[in-house]
């Protein structure tokens, strides 16, 4: 037992040592980081990505993705424009991403796109999403959620068409390491059910390669009437069934499905070592469907528009976790 708490005290320091947020900008070779942004209320939906990547030849890039209901697009810079602070506040020339607020405005290839939103009163996890794996060496892709919730307001303009948010929903989470899973979905979405109460759902499963093994794993934070609940491969938590609008996973007597009901994805780009070629799917505001429920009892069982994301291999590797049942 002593040597099991001694192996996790060296992986935590070595995490640390590792994964120091202006570290990437000293970083040689094969690496990314980008933070996802995202702005919802219960008609539309947008999301802002700003990246930045390092290839195998060391060449460095840096890109803002823009995703809404009907279209997604991206924009690349210098990436010496690009300056990090603590806490977190990404400059790429003049435009600003932070916890407090996104401002943006540029114009590139006849598109252009200008944002002003606020954040306000954000609300945080109790612990790190990624558990005991925040800690754990050489693991190629590190997720974090920096608030699952926010108070959130102000517009998105693109080529002259506007996008009024008021009284909207903030949310804010990141991915760093060499690549994104060969396979993977992820699903999110904050809002107000049938008797006023909040939530929030964000669920992401994975297939995990470490130390030439590879594991299906997921991480889930589920907030519901003022209670989270953490459903995660380190606290148990198995996946019973996964396809391209299906996943279902199991902890104890805690059973949670989400279920994507219509498809509206668009285009984005994702990471692979560091170099942004491959192309994944989001629907960033999709009707969804989520039924959690303890032995048997449904806590909840809601259907709301939410953000789904999937990049799954249909060949035989993935066949196992192709059953609904």
């Amino acid at each position: 037992m002593l040597c099991f708490f001694y192996k996790v005290w060296q992986c935590r320091i070595l995490g640390k040592i590792l994964f120091m947020g202006n570290l990437i900008l000293k970083t040689k070779k094969r690496f990314f980081e980008g933070w996802y942004f995202k702005i919802s209320d219960k008609d539309c939906a947008a999301a802002f990505i700003p990246s930045y990547h390092i290839d195998k030849y060391g060449k460095r890039s840096v890109f803002v993705q823009f995703i809404n209901n009907h279209q997604s697009m991206w924009f690349e810079f210098k990436d010496d424009l690009v300056k990090l602070k603590k806490p977190l506040q990404i400059h790429i020339g003049n435009n600003i991403f932070g916890l407090e607020k996104i401002s943006f405005d540029c114009s590139q290839q006849g598109t252009r796109v200008k944002a002003e939103i606020t954040f306000r009163q954000p609300k945080f996890l109790r612990n790190d999403i990624m558990g005991i794996f925040k800690y754990m060496p050489f693991m190629e892709c590190r997720h974090k959620v920096y608030f699952i919730s926010s108070e959130a307001e102000g517009y998105i303009e693109h080529n002259g068409n506007r996008m009024v948010f008021d009284k909207a929903i903030g949310y804010l989470e990141s991915d760093s390491g060499v690549s994104f899973p060969k396979q993977y979905i992820w699903t999110h979405c904050n809002g107000i059910g049938d008797q006023g109460e909040k939530f929030s759902i964000m669920l992401s499963i994975a297939d995990i390669p470490y130390l030439r093994r590879n594991f299906l794993g997921c991480i889930c934070s589920i907030n519901y009437s003022n209670k989270e609940y953490r459903l995660a491969t380190y606290k148990g938590a198995k996946v019973i069934s996964l396809t391209e609008n299906f996943a279902k996973i199991r902890q104890g007597n805690y059973v949670l499905i989400a279920q994507r009901l219509e498809e509206n994805a668009m285009s984005l780009k994702a990471p692979l070592y560091g170099e942004m070629i491959r192309q994944i799917n989001e629907n960033v505001c999709v009707k969804m469907r989520y039924c959690f429920l303890y032995k048997d009892n449904i806590i909840f069982d809601i259907e709301y528009p939410g953000g789904f994301e999937y990049f799954l291999d249909t060949t035989k590797d993935n066949k196992q976790h192709k059953s609904q049942g």
